[in-house]
């Protein structure tokens, strides 16, 4: 299969933090890499569905502030699981799940939202990619921020592991981490 991203906006308002993050990092995937971008709250359960099971990477993009629109969309797997027209969990198979994530105060608040999506990719036999999370809340001020960019530009670039890594430097009043689980 060749590598498709699915960039799933769980956000209502589009132009938020979590998407320019998203942005900075998709912009680094290698050319010629698909790459789709579906809203949940814009897009029928038809397109979520066949993007997908057409998807090799799915990519959360989420606000620790809005929760119901990840919440909806994997609402839906179980829905699409429950269907005998689809062998869902078998298409789902070797994908990889990442998340990037903004808001919270600090990384223990993204934490449990972190190990829910590591657990449901490790349910569905997909792989955990990591993911990408800032503090920052401001759209303006993450497109600015330059650690946080840093760290989204080098988000796809790793292995899919299953380590920790954390970033948060002393000189800067903001915390970042990018963190992925490595079975190597």
């Amino acid at each position: 299969m060749s590598q498709h991203y699915l960039f799933i906006l769980t956000h209502p308002k589009p132009a938020n933090a979590a998407y320019f993050l998203a942005l900075i990092a998709a912009a680094f995937l290698p050319a010629g890499v698909k790459q789709t971008w579906l809203s949940v709250e814009e897009s029928s359960e038809k397109q979520l569905l066949e993007h997908t099971l057409l998807a090799s990477d799915v990519v959360l993009v989420s606000s620790l502030a809005v929760q119901h629109g990840y919440q909806q969309y994997f609402e839906q797997w179980s829905r699409w699981e429950a269907r005998s027209d689809i062998p869902y969990r078998m298409w789902m198979q070797g994908k990889v799940l990442w998340a990037v994530l903004t808001g919270g105060e600090n990384r223990a608040a993204a934490k449990g939202l972190l190990d829910e999506f590591s657990s449901l990719a490790l349910s569905y036999a997909m792989q955990w990619g990591g993911s990408l999370w800032s503090a920052v809340k401001d759209p303006q001020a993450i497109v600015a921020d330059i650690p946080a960019n840093l760290l989204a530009q080098g988000l796809f670039k790793r292995p899919v592991c299953s380590s920790h890594l954390s970033f948060s430097p002393k000189t800067v009043p903001r915390q970042y981490s990018f963190a992925c689980q490595c079975d190597n």
